[in-house]
């Protein structure tokens, strides 16, 4: 299918929703196998993924926060991922695991997200994994226990076919006050390494579903998290010669209480 595979939304009205499981099922999408959001107005909680096979995908797990209403307590348990970069238009970028937390538009308020458990992870991706927010306050709560990511490249768009994306943040061009409106294409570049925040309050350039934020495949990116537990985390760089590969964790500057057991990098 060319949507994503499951998709939980909680839109205002309509009250929270919680005690939700998905067990047991194979998924494949052209976009995130499994999403939250981007509609997320309301508490989304108590939420369990377990026993999951997801193959030929665009992307695997995804969470797209861009409202105000909380997501907690979400578990993903004994899950096998495959994801392939497809084309620019999906959401994702052949990457195993995208969860931003951005505002949509200038001025949207956007809720927590905390208390996710990640464990007995299995992904072969031909891009890395991404936790990012841009909440002033972050993500909490994240712990991560037996994670293997192997990254490989093995499809034609992987190899630099295909349309080119476009940076999202064009510099010079775009800014969060008097450029704000101005019909503005991004810088192209290369599709593969880069990381996917749409749908994002930076998209005012005018690059729509081309929209990237250059960087590189790292098997794990942490951007603005907090008390993160990470235990017995291996990752496995297929081909040193791709140009787009990073490094295996990266943990940025305003992550803070970020505990590391048990780290395994071959590249």
């Amino acid at each position: 299918m060319a949507d994503d595979g499951v998709c939980l939304k909680a839109k205002e009205g309509f009250g929270p929703l919680r005690n939700i499981v998905v067990r047991n099922v194979s998924i494949r999408s052209k976009s995130h196998a499994i999403k939250f959001g981007s509609n997320c107005d309301t508490e989304m909680s108590d939420i369990l993924f377990e026993n999951i096979i997801i193959w030929d995908s665009n992307s695997g797990l995804g969470i797209q926060h861009r409202s105000q209403g909380d997501i907690h307590n979400v578990t993903y348990r004994h899950i096998r991922i495959e994801t392939r970069y497809v084309a620019p238009r999906w959401w994702g970028n052949g990457d195993w695991l995208s969860i931003t937390a951005e505002p949509r538009h200038q001025h949207d308020i956007i809720g927590e997200l905390y208390d996710l458990t990640f464990e007995n992870i299995f992904a072969v991706s031909e891009n890395g994994g991404l936790i990012s927010s841009k909440r002033q306050n972050g993500i909490h709560g994240l712990v991560m226990q037996d994670i293997r990511v192997v990254l490989d490249r093995w499809s034609n768009y992987s190899m630099g076919q295909g349309p080119k994306c476009q940076h999202r943040d064009f510099p010079g061009h775009y800014s969060h006050g008097s450029g704000r409106g101005r019909s503005v294409r991004g810088i192209e570049l290369t599709c593969m390494g880069t990381q996917d925040h749409r749908p994002s309050f930076a998209e005012d350039v005018n690059c729509s579903h081309y929209c990237r934020t250059p960087a590189k495949a790292d098997g794990l990116y942490l951007e603005n998290v907090h008390d993160t537990f990470i235990n017995n985390f291996t990752v496995d760089f297929i081909d040193d010669r791709v140009p787009y590969w990073g490094d295996c964790l990266v943990v940025d500057k305003f992550a803070s209480e970020v505990t590391i057991n048990g780290i395994r990098c071959k590249k």
